[in-house]
Parts: structure tokens; sequence; C-alpha cells
């Protein structure tokens, strides 16, 4: 399982409390307990993503990683969601299993078109994607962390960012996934180990399947 956390600073918006970042940052750290059997990687990104940690069994590392997230981290602001995806393909290697997971954090705030067309390619390869909304349709300013005031648009206008559900569902459709909008912590890592306990079910049967062989000659 790959985590892209999305660290664009939309993230910093409060229209779920305390924040976007630190709910997701709850959501991974439940995760993180209830998933001690699974290896798992870190990819943070916004306007480019980084591979923050490659798949490990080290759970208390990734968390470490995750509490220290920021968005001024990131020289390059934007939702680069495809590139995100991408590289999380990228960092699977090739003898995995075939079953594997990028479970997408984000407001999917901007409209990735390369996104949607990098989905067919990642089915292929049997990567699934679980998309986890997290804002509101009717969003909230957002304030630069670094100046402290509110992002303005050209117009001098005050920005509202807003979650785009409508990607994240296609996304996670189009891969086989699952899209889950964030409220309740609990009901949300239920919801994400459901799928991924599903998937590796499906795994299991597909190997026992492929280990059969006949050792016996065909009568004629």
């Amino acid at each position: 399982l790959y985590i892209a956390l999305d660290l664009s600073i939309s993230m910093l918006a409060d229209d779920v409390k305390p924040n976007r970042l630190e709910k997701a940052r709850m959501l991974i750290r439940q995760l993180l307990d209830e998933s001690q059997n699974d290896r798992i990687g870190l990819i943070v990104f916004a306007g480019h993503p980084y591979l923050q940690m490659p798949l490990s069994n080290d759970h208390a590392a990734a968390l470490m990683y995750v509490q220290q997230a920021r968005p001024e981290q990131l020289f390059t602001q934007g939702t680069a969601i495809g590139e995100a995806l991408s590289l999380g393909a990228s960092a699977f290697l090739k003898y995995e299993r075939k079953y594997k997971t990028i479970l997408l954090i984000t407001d999917g705030e901007d409209h990735d078109a390369e996104a949607e067309k990098l989905l067919p390619a990642l089915r292929e390869k049997g990567i699934m994607v679980i998309t986890v909304g997290i804002g509101t349709p009717a969003g909230s300013p957002v304030k630069d962390p670094v100046t402290g005031s509110y992002k303005k648009d050209d117009a001098g206008s005050i920005v509202q960012s807003r979650l785009n559900e409508a990607l994240l569902k296609t996304i996670a459709d189009k891969t086989g996934g699952r899209y889950i909008r964030l409220s309740g912590i609990d009901d949300a890592v239920s919801s994400i180990r459901g799928v991924i306990d599903n998937m590796e079910q499906y795994a299991f049967e597909d190997e026992t399947l492929s280990d059969r062989e006949s050792y016996f000659q065909d009568r004629k």
C-alpha cells in the first residue's frame, strides 16, 4: 500500500476540523495501527510528487514522516494527482504481487486531466486506487502558511477551496477502487480496510489456483 498525501496549501482549509491536513494525519495514524501486516510506502505531493518512503514494515517511520509533513516543505504548489499516481505505480517493484493499492488522500482541488489519462494503464497493471476526499463542496478560504494572508485570485477576491469529488470518484471507479469522503475516522478506516482485505483475498485465491499443477500423464 502506497499512501499518497496531498500537501498543497489548500489542505490547510478548515472546512473540516481542525483542518484538512490534520484530519488526514488522524486517518493515516489509525490506518497504520490497523494495518500491521501490510508494507506501507509514502508519497507526498503538491505541484510535484516525492517518494518520502519506499514500501516498508516500519510503520513508526511512516507515521513520523506524516506528522512532520508541511505544505511549505514543497516548493512547487498545485495538486499534481496524475504525477503522484504515476510515481506510485513506478515505485512498486516488478515482482510485487498482482494486486497493489494506492491510497490517494486529497481535496482534488485542481482538475487534473493527466490523471484521467493514466487510469487505464494503472488498472492494467493491477493497481487499484482508493481515493479519500477531504473537504466539503462548499469549501473554505485558505491562509498561506508563510504570509498568513488568505489566497486571492487575479481579481483580488478571496479564493474558496472546494472538494472535487467528481475527479476522485472517476479515479476510484476506473481503477476498481472506492471513493470515500472523509467524515468519521473510524468509518473511513473500516471502509479502506474492507477494500484492501477483499483485494488480498482475491490475490490469495488467484495464487492458490496458479500453484496447482498436474503430475499425471494425460490418458489417450
